[in-house]
């Protein structure tokens, strides 16, 4: 099993369980006459005609992977994503993050959103 499937699962969890969804874990794109896959979401989730997607993270790192998979997700016409560890985000990461939500507001509409092991697993296990 991928390692991050146990912190999308419990994600997907999270984003919908107050709503209709359609949900699918681990999802590959690929274009029409490609050969690979062109990016990869964690989970996708689909709700109120809106599209939510995110990438999962068993530790508490994001590398410039994950932030091109959300500027993906933007084109794709994703309205809300998650970046989601079952830990704590590092400081450097949350800088990251602070500095990627100023540049995707400037380009789209999508909403960026942030679950640690909080809200994933609760405070027992954080």
């Amino acid at each position: 099993m991928d390692q991050d499937v146990l912190t999308a699962l419990l994600a997907l969890y999270h984003v919908t369980k107050s709503r209709d969804h359609y949900s699918i874990p681990g999802i590959e794109v690929v274009r029409k006459g490609a050969k690979e896959n062109e990016k990869g979401f964690d989970f996708l989730s689909v709700f109120d005609q809106k599209i939510c997607d995110g990438e999962c993270k068993s530790g508490p790192e994001l590398g410039e992977k994950d932030f091109q998979a959300a500027r993906f997700a933007a084109d794709f016409g994703v309205e809300e994503f998650y970046f989601c560890t079952v830990r704590y985000f590092s400081t450097k990461t949350i800088q990251k993050l602070d500095e990627f939500e100023k540049e995707i507001q400037e380009v789209s509409r999508m909403t960026i959103k942030r679950l640690s092991c909080i809200e994933l697993v609760g405070d027992e296990y954080s």
